[in-house]
């Protein structure tokens, strides 16, 4: 693997536990629920898009 496809698998690593993280704090968290949400999503298609990335470089 090249060095930017293995900082992009740590990246995409890194940004798949904060979203789950998110998710988790959002089940304890009753009133910043839906911000924390609404970040689990994004962090979604953040994940989605580093992994677009990464795929293309191996090609």
């Amino acid at each position: 693997m090249t060095p930017t496809i293995q900082r992009l698998t740590f990246i995409r690593f890194a940004c798949l536990l904060v979203t789950i993280g998110l998710f988790v704090a959002a089940g304890f968290i009753d009133s910043a629920r839906w911000v924390l949400v609404g970040a689990g999503v994004v962090g979604i298609v953040a994940w989605l898009g580093l992994l677009l990335a990464t795929t293309a470089l191996r090609m």
